[in-house]
């Protein structure tokens, strides 16, 4: 039985671990999967460089047409980034 105030051990894991020091480089690392996964290789092969700052992705692209083509969809990947993170974790997306 629960008593008041008692949190379960996954509630108390997610806070200090997401809240401390490790929190960037969790969400940079389950962000990266996502990327991988979600776009799949010809996107990935053509990413130079994913990083997290505050809350915003940098996204670095190696060519130019799908550079627009991706800075054109940047609410889709919020969105897509988002979802599949199951919080409103990212703010914006700069892809360069």
């Amino acid at each position: 039985m629960k008593k008041e105030g008692e949190k379960k051990i996954g509630e108390i894991f997610n806070q200090v671990f997401k809240s401390g020091k490790l929190g960037p480089q969790y969400y940079h690392q389950k962000i990266s999967k996502i990327w991988e996964t979600q776009m799949g290789p010809s996107i990935t092969g053509y990413t130079k460089a994913l990083n997290l700052r505050k809350r915003r992705l940098y996204i670095h692209i190696e060519s130019a047409p799908l550079k627009q083509e991706l800075s054109m969809s940047k609410e889709k990947i919020l969105e897509m980034i988002n979802r599949e993170l199951k919080e409103s974790y990212l703010q914006e997306i700069h892809i360069a």
